[in-house]
């Protein structure tokens, strides 16, 4: 995952008091696979970026 985009989601689950855990039954993305898109294992496809921003309510670009 680009780092600026790791940035803009660690931010915007701390400001929601958010934890992966948290994240992962917002979104229906395993735990693992957050981990694996944290440490920058793996990145992302669209449809997890706007999951993701969806639970976020934010903005996917």
């Amino acid at each position: 995952m680009k780092r600026q985009l790791l940035q803009r989601i660690q931010q915007c689950m701390a400001e929601k008091k958010m934890t992966q855990a948290d994240l992962s039954r917002a979104t229906g993305i395993r735990p693992s696979s957050l981990s694996d898109y944290f440490s920058g294992k793996y990145s992302p496809k669209q449809d997890k970026i706007d999951r993701i921003a969806a639970a976020l309510e934010v903005s996917p670009g």
